[in-house]
């Protein structure tokens, strides 16, 4: 509440913005209460200058849709757990440490030994091998998961992004069982014993 009367200028004047933390103070919330701190260290409020729009997907500064397009196509963007790495899809959707901490999770659930993806394989690549070495009653099913996991994967991206919320493995497989069981019953009936097992 104290926040919505509040102008950035008044929270920064005298750090009165520490007087608005309430409430428990956990270790999360020290860590990020010291990084607000470090950051607003450089601020400098200068009363006679109008505020000013930046977008920080162009160079320029102004929006365009191209570098919108590229941050959500192309991987323009760099953030944990990927921030050391330009972004590609197959990166999103099989080597970055998330997508095969997911991958694992979901993968030690199925019945049959299916390696998660190799930090250097392409999505593609590994998807074909996998698929080729299971039996063939289980290939839809595991087609299946395997764009419902990625799916899931880059809409946590996504989210990660553009809501500033935190990578997580766990979230992301609670919603892979969740989206999966709307997929089967719109009749993807291959794939429910599989999420059942996901879910469980």
């Amino acid at each position: 509440r104290v926040a919505k009367r509040r102008t950035v200028s008044q929270a920064v004047h005298n750090r009165s913005w520490v007087s608005d933390i309430k409430g428990a103070l956990t270790v999360q919330v020290l860590i990020e209460y010291l990084h607000i701190w470090e950051m607003l260290e450089e601020v400098i409020i200068q009363p006679d200058t109008p505020d000013t729009l930046v977008w920080r997907l162009s160079s320029s500064g102004c929006y365009s849709s191209k570098s919108a397009y590229e941050a959500m196509f192309i991987g323009t963007i760099k953030f944990s757990p990927w921030k050391r790495a330009t972004e590609s899809i197959n990166h999103v959707l099989s080597s970055c440490v998330l997508a095969r901490e997911v991958w694992t999770l979901v993968l030690q659930r199925f019945n049959h030994v299916v390696r998660p993806p190799e930090l250097d394989s392409r999505l593609n690549s590994w998807w074909v091998r996998a698929a080729s070495s299971l039996p063939k009653d289980m290939r839809k099913c595991f087609n299946s998961l395997v764009i419902l996991v990625s799916w899931e994967l880059w809409k946590h991206r996504n989210a990660c992004i553009f809501e500033n919320i935190r990578p997580n493995a766990q979230v992301v497989v609670q919603a892979v069982a969740t989206e999966g069981h709307l997929w089967c019953l719109a009749g993807a009936k291959a794939l429910q014993y599989l999420v059942l097992r996901v879910g469980s």
